[in-house]
């Protein structure tokens, strides 16, 4: 019974056993063998699986693949097919299911692997793809061993024309390997158990592998085959797909021996394999040849093994045979030098075997065969042969070979004949010898043509002429004998075939014909001459498989011979072809067609068996419509969706391809199906048109579309389509295009909805009808009548609007209208196509239109628009235009495209903002408003009527608009208007678009003449001066096309200038303008040739009025001289209109190491370390300097060297090439002289600075100024280069090429140096005697600026222009970082580098740059801005400042100026100045109020707070040299003074009035007026001040106005220093003030443990000798110097809202808090924790390390009076002194007093112990309101836990409560804190309530006193008594 898949289920059981093997009978062997072992036991199994498993993997390793079981890995055909496509080297030809999940696919996938093998031959025996899938063990054995039957056995064992199966093949193979060498086998099972046999025929292959095969035995039978396979796989790749044990068995798996054998015929050794080789020996001497011997006398012989291997040495072995078969004594000497004499004695007449051997292996011609006669008439030249068989003559393969020897005269003895082939193996002969009458007759029979060797030896002596050479050769030629017919490739059993054979030209021979069967047997074929050299074959195949047609003419094979035909049964499934559409998913309802062509099947019946979803065969729904011809047509109509499965076969045999999976989707409701048209835009003539078919709501998709006409439409291999169009007349004939075909008409789908436009361009004008038909027939409306009309009148359209007809200007970044009227088009409702943001969007419905809008922006980019219909033929079109310049806009329609008039329209657009409507104010525009220094200033801009707000702003070119006023991004190109042609914001005075004055204009330097800039390089990319691609507004490089006026090398520009890409388009630069050769900020002065460029784009001129050209490096870049002057291709310097050289920059030297490893700076002196002392770096063998992984030189004990500035050296290239020394000779690093190309010793042109000069390319120059170039030709490289223009140590001046700065005279100038340039007032260097440093030029040399830009100092101060340092955005000073030498670091774009290693930003938020003034690189933003500011100081520098937008276009620009005297202030909007721009305005000096009201001391000078010296006329003091004076101020913030009462400086020295004399300090007296400071009688001017009404009030330190505010708690300044809650320096236990590290995010930097550290990286300690924690303990500090508050953890405080929080940092760097001393933020707002409690700082109350007492709140105690709290005595150790009854003592040794006048006490807090308990101060336990004990939680460093505010926290998180219910806050003075005990003069211990400490026996504690007063300690830091034994406490 069929199964669902139309074939016979597989057998459950075993299949019975063949009958045995015989061994005569060949026929079917390989097939026995398998039924013979399907019968037995699992023991072969399990050997065959694993000798299988292993050749399965061997061919899968290039897979990446491996099979772990052939029971399952095949099971789903993936493995398979990788294996199949490994053997055959080729693909499998079929799609596979690549992740098949169910059992079809997999099945599927299977069968293909089937029909592949069938294709290929390969023939499977009783298995089909279920066995595979089931994993049926034994079959799938039988087909893998077919595999390797076909594809490695018949490959590796060639058909010799015997006969029988490959076992037998196998064994003759091996016996004619292993015969030679002794050894023999019968079959592939017992003969190989002992391995000898193994190891014989390995050496046999690969002589030496082991040599000693004859000597093992059988009792060691594994380790012989063990060695002997490990030997064949180490060197021959031979895989154990065996193991030992496989082959010792008795019953040894036959098919696994085959396998295992079949890798040897194709095995090659590998190189370097100790064998030897035999064939290489020779022999020679008499007793080889036998010439001249004679019983009784020694033979004598000769071997030489020089060329067989060192392997072989000494194993050579002569053995002797006589005549008697006995051994023959044999002396054999070794010369040593592997050759070898002997000799052996022969006693009687008769032929001797002489066998040489060499590991066991004969050599050639061994054994020889001596005869050795005594009988003298033996004459050897009367031996006669003749015959073809040794002259070849009409010999041919197959033929005997007859010849005679006749030998009656020529003595005593007996011929002897042996026969070679062309392979060297012998053949057998036939003789025939009569003795009497002395003739032997002899016949061989040659199997091959070639060569053969007839040896004929008589008594043992050649006879003449042997050996005979023979050669067979062919009679014909066998290339030009050609077959044709079915006969040699496919056919049917029982059916007869034939082939043909032509032989034509070939020559005359026999033809023969070989056909063996499948089962090997014969098939007699018959041949038919048909004449004129054509034979004809036929045969009648009469069984299946694999059949072998061998043909040979002129017993030569014919190509391609022998050939593998493959015999089918005569019903050939695999020849029937099935298609139609059923089999590609049909619709329920539809009817689709199958067809099955078995026309070249031959016999058998074709059977179709469809599954249906419910998994059951269809009885109704599939019908034969029709056969003819062996071609059935059958109709499948199916009544449900789902996966259908068709199998087809034919006569029980599966199709290809069969099963076929299909899914049938539901069905179409057709009344839901719609045909849509645009009933407002009818179709034109030549315009495309559009309609479309909506089945969205009809049924499920994807929906298939077509039309009638198209191809597809009839290819039973395509789907079916759901939907068919056609475009057709009244008639429903389709309408045809000019060529008679019907129209074509295009489809667009939108798949997932069912949805498809169709597109179509009608000819001719008239109705049509459209035609939408559903399974044939007609949707609903179809057909659909729609009239043709004539298309658009163009010279009728209208177009006017914004631009174009009106005033109105057009702006960039504004929109614009235009409008385009049809109306007198002619046409009726008119379409427009244009382009809208998300693309070309085309009409309302989305359909061709009749006109198209195109819009091209200034830059050459389409724009996009937004479209308004106003009529039917009225459009209002709108768009934004975003660039200045020449927008295009083309109107095009009609059936040609033709423009509407005056179309392309080109329309000028204007900048966005109209300056002159922009009104100004502010500071120094106003007139009641007064700028002044270091107040803030502000610039008030009202652009409300200058354009549509809202606007973008930049101040000096910085983009500093709000984000309440961006724009959001526009999907449109382009950027916002650039202000000015060349996108540069101008500065005050400057005309619009001009450079700014002092600064490089495009294309020449700061002096005005050209330098090299950006240039063009050879392949036309545009680069700056560091070489690096100049990048357009785009972001990419950008890249000019070449060939301009015929030159390959001019760039290419239009009309108007510009550069133009490679697509000849305009290069659009960064500014989004065009870029011109020398112009804009992208524009080159240098071409790829060379030629320099001017501002206008212009070749530059010479003065003979020729274009300038530079010489030019590889990469295009300009070439330069050692003075930085551009060389022309002449090598000469060029020069400008002006006659003078036109200059760019260049690179000098660094360091060297000498022979002895001493490194050498720049200068030539040496180079040193931190300690000042010279470095030495250590060297390899090679005398080179070692380098470690990071590239640090390392010295001699290997770690890496240090420089003077604390950091690791690392060479730089070239540094560590030639020394120079200081005459300019080059010595290499072991002090050797370098020579040139002539031999002689090279010497260095020297400069002024004693380093050698060099050219722009770092070759070292000599005096002839050409370079030096070495041995090799190649120029010399000078060592590494520093970075540019500084001042030295000892002021020498340097330029940016290293070379000195020199003066008129020519001399180096020297400034006066104090560890940073000293300068005249007007910021000129000055030399030691203070008078101005004088240029070259005869100019004074200005600190900075000019053409040598800012400076560097000694100690890294970057000095800017008039000496001032150059500031950053926080207003310090910027420090550069300095290399070894003290040079300046910078980065690869030349910006300096401070010490965090990040590049210096200077005031304008921009990077430094070496050599260059901040302002000129103050470029513009890529993208200017709508209004741009510029505000500039006295010294032309740009000032900062930022902006607040305050709505409908107005804004205030902020700004503090610096310096006094006139400011320049410019707005510019659309390239042009607001009215009463640029404007000057005077800044006053700064009037500091609280230097108004605030003064120390009566009577003059008056003191300020930050110590500055006032007259009595309220101006500050200066020194004779007109310096302000400031005195040094005490912790208290009073003035310090020596003992005689003099002021003293912050040096510490006493200040100098103008008249040289000691300023006294003012007297204070113990007025209270006069401690508070009198308030300067000052007369002011309101509107000086800027202000209306002052409301100055003097300032007490305590009055009861201004109280002095709670405290903020312990904090960290700016500057790291750690502030106690008074804003003192928190000190050590040494007494020295604390400073933590702060970080570059301004937070202080703390270990794991959270402890602060120090700027050395180790954690601070405080004045309680514990490390300072953030955030915890009374010294830790709870504000960072960011303002970040921390928790008791050293956290950042995080508020409710979960986000960190931040406090406000008032002017002195102190937190600023409320009244209640809580933290506030920088919005007035108290700072709070997570549970919305308010952020104390407070400490708690305890006395500081000086003295100061603090109470519960943290803050200072104060007196009765009001006044601070007096600070307590301290002993030397800081603890507080106390009396007998425990109160504090003051300085005055009496007690202190509180505010309640009673006497202080210090711990009368509580404070808790190590393990949590908590006691008062008098000992006893602290209990809670309960009356229970208190315990604190303690922390994992051992203190107890406090919260925030520092109140005791309990294990369950809470805070502690006392016995009167508040938090119980600890006494850090307490026992655990840092005044636990104290020591009184006699030693007596004290506790913290001052009275004595007593010990555990209840007596006082007395400590033993030093010499110093101080109790003295043992060495682990315990206090001892007088018994030296450490003091034990209560």
């Amino acid at each position: 019974m069929a199964n669902r898949w139309g074939r016979k289920p597989a057998p459950q059981a075993p299949r019975a056993p063949a009958p045995a093997m015989s061994s005569d009978d060949p026929h079917a062997q390989e097939e026995d063998l398998i039924a013979q072992r399907i019968a037995e036991d699992q023991g072969w199994v399990r050997v065959q699986t694993r000798t299988f498993t292993r050749w399965v993997n061997e061919n899968l390793k290039t897979t990446g693949s491996q099979v772990e079981s052939l029971e399952d890995d095949f099971g789903d055909g993936l493995k398979l097919v990788s294996l199949l496509q490994q053997l055959a080297g080729k693909p499998i030809g079929a799609r596979v299911t690549k992740k098949p999940r169910i059992r079809a696919q997999k099945l599927e996938n299977v069968k293909i692997c089937f029909d592949f093998m069938n294709r290929e031959g390969v023939e499977m025996v009783n298995i089909d793809n279920q066995d595979v899938a089931d994993g049926n063990m034994k079959l799938i054995l039988g087909m893998v061993w077919h595999l390797i039957l076909h594809y490695q056995i018949a490959t590796g064992f060639s058909d010799d024309g015997s006969k029988g199966g490959p076992k037998n093949k196998i064994i003759k193979w091996v016996n004619s390997k292993i015969n030679p060498w002794g050894k023999e086998i019968k079959n592939l099972g017992p003969d190989w158990n002992a391995g000898d046999i193994l190891a014989c025929l390995v050496n046999a292959l690969a002589p030496g592998l082991v040599p000693d095969f004859a000597e093992m035995k059988p009792e060691n039978a594994r380790d012989n085959i063990d060695r002997a396979m490990e030997m064949a796989k180490q060197w021959m790749d031979i895989p154990r797909v065996m193991e030992p044990e496989d082959m010792m068995d008795p019953n040894v798996d036959e098919l696994s021996m085959m396998t295992y054998l079949s890798y040897f015929p194709n095995a090659k050794v590998k190189d370097g394999a100790p064998c030897v080789n035999p064939g290489r020996v020779i022999a020679r001497g008499p007793g080889i040849t036998g010439v001249g011997l004679k019983p009784g006398k020694p033979a004598e012989f000769e071997i030489d093994a020089t060329k067989a291997g060192e392997n072989g040495r000494d194993k050579i072995k002569v053995e002797v045979i006589g005549p008697d078969g006995e051994p023959v004594k044999v002396d054999l000497n070794s010369n040593g030098d592997l050759t070898y004499t002997g000799a052996y004695y022969p006693e009687d007449d008769g032929e001797y075997k002489v066998n040489v051997t060499l590991v066991n292996c004969p050599i050639p011609k061994a054994p020889f065969k001596v005869g050795i006669y005594g009988d003298t008439r033996l004459d050897v030249s009367k031996v006669k042969v003749e015959g073809p068989g040794v002259t070849g003559e009409g010999i041919l393969p197959g033929d005997t070979a007859p010849f005679t020897i006749t030998y009656k005269d020529a003595g005593r003895g007996q011929p002897k004949v042996e026969v070679y082939g062309p392979d060297h193996q012998p053949i057998h002969v036939v003789m025939d010898n009569d003795k009497k009458e002395g003739v032997c007759k002899c016949e061989y029979v040659p199997a091959n043509f070639g060569e053969y060797t007839v040896a004929i030896t008589y008594a043992g002596l050649p006879v003449p002429n042997s050996p005979f050479k023979v050669g067979i050769k062919p009679t014909v030629d066998i290339n030009k004998v050609k077959t044709e017919g079915p006969g040699l490739s496919r056919c049917k059993v029982d059916e007869p075939t034939w082939f043909k054979v032509h032989t034509a030209g070939a020559g005359k021979g026999d033809l023969n014909i070989k056909i063996e069967q499948s089962d090997g047997s014969i098939l007699e074929p018959t041949i038919t001459d048909n004449g004129k050299g054509t034979f004809q074959v036929d045969y009648t195949p009469k069984m299946t498989g694999n059949y072998k047609v061998s043909i040979t003419y002129g017993r030569c094979k014919v190509p391609k011979s022998p050939f593998n035909v493959v015999v089918v049964p005569p019903g050939d499934a695999g020849e029937v072809i099935v298609n139609g559409d059923a089999l590609h998913g049909i619709r329920v309802g539809m009817t689709g067609k199958l067809f099955v062509d078995a026309s070249k099947a031959g016999k058998g019946d074709v059977k179709v068996i469809v599954i249906g979803p419910d998994n059951k065969p269809m009885e109704q729904g599939v019908e034969v419509v029709k056969s003819v011809d062996g071609v059935t047509e059958y109709a499948f109509t199916p009544e449900c969706p789902g996966p259908y499965v068709f199998n087809v076969s034919f006569s029980g045999h599966p199709v290809p391809g069969s099963p076929f999976d299909t899914t049938v989707r539901p069905g179409l409701d057709i009344d839901r199906i719609k045909l849509i048209v645009d009933r407002d835009n009818p179709p034109r003539i030549n315009k495309p048109y559009k309609f479309t078919v909506d089945c969205s709501d009809a049924g499920p998709g994807p929906v298939l579309f077509g039309f009638i006409g198209d191809e597809d439409n009839d290819n039973p291999d395509k789907p079916r389509k759901d939907i068919l169009v056609t475009v057709c007349d009244d008639k429903g004939n389709p309408i045809k295009d000019k060529k008679g075909k019907p129209i074509t008409i295009d489809i667009k789908e939108l798949k997932t909805q069912g949805i498809a436009h169709f597109t179509f361009t009608p000819e001719v004008e008239g109705p049509i009808y459209l035609k939408a038909q559903y399974d044939g027939k007609d949707v609903p409306k179809s057909p659909m009548k729609v009239e043709v009309k004539s298309g658009i009148d163009m010279t009728k359209v209208r177009v006017f609007g914004d631009g174009i007809t009106n005033d109105s200007p057009v702006r960039a970044n504004k929109p614009m209208t235009i409008v385009i009227d049809a109306t007198h088009s002619g046409a009726g409702p008119i379409s427009l196509d244009y382009p809208s943001k998300l693309g070309y969007t085309i009409g309302k419905e989305n359909v061709p239109k009749d006109m198209k809008i195109k819009i091209v922006g200034p830059n050459g980019e389409p724009m996009t628009c937004d479209v308004k219909k106003r009529t039917d033929k009225v459009f209002e079109v709108t768009l934004v235009p975003e660039l200045v310049g020449t927008l295009n806009i083309d109107i095009t329609g009609g059936p040609n495209d033709e423009h509407a008039p005056k179309s392309p329209l080109k329309i000028q657009v204007k900048p966005s903002v109209d300056a002159s409507k922009i009104v100004i104010g502010g500071d120094g525009i106003d007139k009641d408003k007064v700028p002044r220094k270091d107040k803030l200033c502000v610039l008030d801009i009202d652009a409300e009527k200058a354009g549509n707000a809202p606007f973008s702003i930049a101040v000096n070119g910085v983009d500093k608009t709000p984000e309440s006023s961006k724009k959001p991004d526009k999907s449109g190109p382009g950027g916002p208007h650039k202000a000015g042609p060349g996108g540069k914001p101008t500065k005050p005075g400057e005309a619009p678009g001009d450079s700014a004055p002092g600064a490089a204009k495009p294309g020449f330097g700061p002096d005005g003449k050209p330098t090299p800039g950006n240039y063009i390089a050879p392949d036309g990319t545009i680069k700056d001066d560091k070489n690096r691609p100049v990048k357009g507004k785009d972001g990419k490089p950008l890249t000019c096309a070449l060939g301009g006026r015929g030159n390959p090398k001019e760039p290419k520009t239009d009309d108007n200038g510009n550069l133009l890409g490679p697509d000849g388009k305009p290069l659009i630069g960064s500014d989004g303008f065009p870029v011109k050769t020398a112009a804009g900020p992208d524009g080159p002065t240098s071409g790829p040739d060379g030629t320099l460029y001017g501002n206008d784009g212009k070749p530059l001129l010479g003065k003979d009025g020729e274009p300038l050209k530079a010489a030019q490096m590889h990469d295009g870049k300009p070439l330069c001289n050692n003075e930085g002057e551009i060389l022309g291709p002449d090598g000469k310097p060029v020069t400008g209109p002006n006659g003078e050289p036109v200059k760019a920059g260049k690179t000098p030297i660094g360091l060297s190491v000498l022979p002895d490893g001493s490194l050498m700076g720049p200068s030539g002196k040496p180079f040193c370390g931190p300690d000042g002392n010279p470095l030495k770096c250590g060297l390899d063998d090679d005398k080179k300097p070692v380098i470690d992984e990071k590239g640090s030189l390392c010295g001699p004990d290997g770690k890496p060297l240090v420089g003077p500035d604390g950091k690791g050296i690392k060479p730089g290239a070239g540094s560590l090439g030639p020394n120079v020394k200081p005459d300019g000779s080059l010595v290499t690093a072991d002090g050797k002289p370098i020579k040139g190309t002539d031999g002689q010793p090279l010497k260095a042109a020297m400069g002024s600075s004693g380093k050698p000069k060099v050219n722009d390319n770092g070759d070292m120059v000599g005096t002839d100024g050409k370079p030096l170039l070495g041995e090799d030709g190649k120029p010399i490289k000078a060592p590494d280069a520093f970075p540019g223009p500084h001042i030295g140590d000892d002021g020498t001046l340097t330029k940016t090429d290293g070379s000195p700065l020199l003066g008129k005279d020519g001399k180096p100038l020297k400034a006066a140096t104090n560890g940073r340039p000293q300068t005249d007032k007007e910021g000129n260097l000055v030399d030691d005697n203070g008078k101005p440093l004088i240029g070259a030029d005869g100019k004074p040399i200005t600190s900075s600026g000019g053409p040598y830009g800012p400076l560097v100092a000694p100690d890294g101060t970057v000095e800017g222009p008039g000496g001032a340092p150059v500031v950053g955005p926080d207003g310090k000073p910027l420090t550069c970082e300095q290399n070894p030498e003290g040079l300046p670091c910078k980065d690869g774009d030349g910006n300096l580098i401070g010490p965090d290693g990040k590049p210096l930003v200077g005031p304008d938020d921009r990077p430094v740059v070496f050599g260059k003034d901040t302002d000129e690189e103050a470029k513009p933003d890529d993208q200017p801005s709508d209004i741009n500011v510029m505000i500039v100081g006295p010294d032309d520098k740009p000032v900062p400042a930022t902006v607040k937008d305050l709505g409908d276009g107005k804004f205030q620009v902020q700004y503090e100026p610096k310096e006094e005297g006139p400011h320049k202030l410019d707005v510019v909007a659309g390239g042009e100045h607001a009215p009463k721009c640029p404007v000057e305005v005077d800044v006053k000096p700064s009037l500091d109020l609280d230097n108004l009201n605030l003064g120390y001391g009566a009577g003059t000078p008056r003191i300020g707070p930050n110590g500055t010296l006032y007259d009595d006329k309220g101006k500050p003091m200066t020194d004779k040299n007109g310096k302000p004076l400031k005195c040094a101020l005490g912790p208290d913030g009073k003035p310090l003074t020596d003992k005689d009462g003099n002021l003293l400086g912050p040096d510490g020295k006493p200040l100098l009035g103008p008249d040289g004399k000691p300023i006294k300090a003012p007297d204070t007296g113990d007025d209270d007026k006069k401690k508070a400071g009198k308030g300067l009688d000052l007369k002011i001017n309101p509107k000086d001040l800027g202000a209306d009404k002052l409301n100055i009030k003097p300032k007490g330190p305590n009055d009861d106005k201004n109280p002095p505010g709670p405290s903020c708690g312990p904090y960290i300044g700016k500057d790291g220093q750690l502030h106690t809650p008074d804003a003192k320096p928190l000190r050590g236990s040494d007494g020295k003030p604390l400073k933590a590290a702060v970080g570059s995010d301004g937070k202080p930097v703390t270990d794991k443990d959270n402890n602060l550290l120090g700027p050395d990286g180790k954690p601070l300690v405080g004045p309680n000798d514990e490390p300072v924690k953030l955030g915890s303990g009374p010294y830790g500090p709870a504000v960072g110097p960011d303002g970040t508050p921390y928790d008791k953890d050293g956290k950042p405080l995080v508020g409710p809202d979960g986000k960190p929080q931040k406090g406000d940092i008032g002017p002195n760097g102190r937190p600023l808090v409320d009244r209640d001393g809580n933290l506030l933020n920088p919005a007035g707002v108290p700072v709070k924790d997570k549970d919305g409690n308010p952020f104390t700082p407070g400490s708690g109350p305890h006395i500081g390390p000086d003295g100061t007492v603090y109470d519960d709140n943290g803050e200072p105690l104060v007196s009765n009076d009001g006044r601070p709290f007096p600070k307590a005595a301290l002993t030397p150790e800081g603890n507080p002194k106390f009396d007998k009854d425990g109160n504090v003592l003051g300085p005055d040794g009496k007690p202190l007093k509180g505010k309640d006048g009673k006497p202080l006490k210090v711990g009368t807090g509580p404070y808790a112990k190590p393990d949590g308990e908590v006691f008062n101060s008098d000992g006893s336990p602290n209990k809670n309101p309960n009356g229970e004990p208190n315990k604190a939680a303690v922390g994992e460093d051992g203190n107890p836990v406090t919260d925030a505010k520092g109140n005791l926290m309990g294990p369950d998180g809470k805070p502690l409560k006392g016995p009167d219910g508040k938090p119980v806050r600890p006494n850090p003075n307490g026992p655990s804190g840092p005044g636990t005990t104290s020591v009184a003069p006699d030693g007596t211990m004290n506790g913290p309530n001052g009275k004595p400490l007593k010990g555990a026996d209840g007596n006082p504690l007395k400590a033993a006193l030093g010499s110093d007063g101080k109790p003295k300690q043992n060495p682990n830091g315990e206090i001892v008594g007088k018994d030296n034994k450490p003091l034990i406490g209560p």
